[in-house]
């Protein structure tokens, strides 16, 4: 088994009672690692210091190597989550265990002098599914991806949606990059004011009456489908199951073991 490893906890900037970003800083330094992809973190907690362990997606670009980046939603039902209350404990200069990066929810890259994959790339993300895309999307902005990208984030409550002004900043840059948020619930207290989209992450890809286009496909004067789009989902096991549900009948084939050709990749958590 890979051996645990120390980082200090830089920060928490939260977002909400239960939202927060975490910055921690590896004694050792920032390990390479591809966007997309996640790291177990681990406390020492209980009267015989036993390591309780959890994966996260890192949410910080690799070109950030001062500290790294997780986009956490605190646990308190069914219970409250044992790591997460822990960590809402901790202090900056605490210590935080680690293990290497792993995953392969990624964007492939072009090799040099490789033709650029001319799909559109759809990324749709539910509540901390975000935390993945955080890191691909500003990676793929430093790198100066010439593909064509469409951000979606649902979220509950507007002071859920993460990373919401770098995300409009980038929109901003002389690229081909949308960024689409939209809330649930929009008639909770907590909403009044917002004037954007609203609505779960899958009604943004339900046809229309007759089955005219989506919400979204004639927001962005395009059509979904498999040759020209892929789409990477992530969020709670529900919203993949629904987001599935429309893209389906379009035709578009999930990553499953063994299949080399796919339109869709899945990062799930949660029931």
């Amino acid at each position: 088994m890979t051996r645990a490893r120390t980082a200090r906890l830089l920060e928490r900037e939260d977002l909400s009672p239960s939202l927060a970003i975490f910055r921690i800083e590896p004694e050792d330094g920032v390990p390479p690692f591809r966007a997309g992809q996640w790291m177990n973190l681990g406390l020492e907690l209980g009267p015989r210091n036993e390591i309780v362990w959890r994966p996260y997606s890192i949410s910080s670009p690799p070109e950030e190597r001062a500290h790294l980046e997780f986009y956490v939603r605190r646990v308190w039902k069914p219970v409250p989550g044992v790591l997460t209350t822990a960590l809402w404990e901790r202090r900056a200069g605490d210590a935080i265990l680690w293990r290497p990066p792993k995953g392969h929810f990624t964007v492939d890259e072009p090799e040099p002098g490789a033709e650029l994959d001319p799909r559109l790339l759809l990324l749709l993300a539910g509540g901390t599914g975000l935390a993945p895309f955080a890191s691909i999307v500003r990676h793929l902005a430093h790198v100066e991806c010439e593909r064509a990208i469409v951000l979606c984030h649902a979220a509950s409550y507007v002071e859920e949606l993460g990373y919401r002004e770098q995300f409009t900043r980038l929109q901003q840059r002389d690229w081909d990059f949308r960024y689409v948020p939209t809330i649930s619930r929009p008639a909770h207290e907590s909403n009044r004011g917002w004037s954007g989209r609203t609505g779960r992450l899958e009604s943004l890809l339900a046809p229309g009456p007759t089955g005219a286009p989506s919400l979204l496909e004639r927001e962005l004067d395009t059509t979904f489908r498999p040759g020209a789009t892929v789409a990477y989902v992530c969020g709670y096991s529900e919203t993949i199951r629904n987001v599935m549900a429309e893209l389906k009948p379009r035709g578009f084939r999930e990553k499953r073991a063994g299949r080399a050709e796919y339109d869709v990749l899945v990062d799930s958590f949660g029931q």
